[in-house]
């Protein structure tokens, strides 16, 4: 089940998995949660604009966190709801699973960020765009509903 709401055990799940920081008020969560209200994964979103934002990702480490729903609702929140214009992921080079989903579902390399995470620590700059979402297989609901 994927919720759409604000809830402390969201940020909390994210800050355990991937230490943020992140409060209530300095983050938007969507969570896909199992029948018996375990949390399998959340997405955040923070320091937005009007044109983007950061998306953070956090999973319990089983394959069932990602669905294709789960990433659909993501972006349709990204780019259709909040009318951004890009996402952008900061990913700690030394975090080849993370650097791997993301370039997989369409994230584009843009460039390193030196000492990210401490001295010589390097996170990659990855970046996904509503032009990019519009031409990929996420978008597809909506072709198939426009045909």
């Amino acid at each position: 089940m994927i919720i759409l709401e604000q809830k402390w055990a969201f940020v909390d799940f994210l800050n355990e998995k991937i230490d943020t920081g992140f409060t209530l008020d300095t983050c938007r969560t969507i969570a896909n949660v199992d029948r018996h209200g375990s949390i399998r994964g959340v997405v955040a979103f923070s320091d937005f604009s009007t044109k983007g934002s950061l998306m953070h990702v956090a999973s319990d480490g089983s394959s069932r966190w990602c669905t294709r729903s789960f990433i659909i609702t993501s972006f349709d929140y990204a780019f259709v709801d909040c009318g951004w214009d890009r996402l952008t992921a900061l990913v700690d080079k030394r975090n080849e699973d993370a650097f791997k989903f993301d370039t997989h579902i369409g994230f584009q390399v843009e460039g390193v960020l030196r000492d990210a995470n401490g001295s010589n620590l390097d996170s990659w700059v990855l970046g996904f765009t509503k032009r990019d979402w519009w031409s990929s297989k996420w978008s597809d609901h909506y072709k198939d509903k426009a045909a």
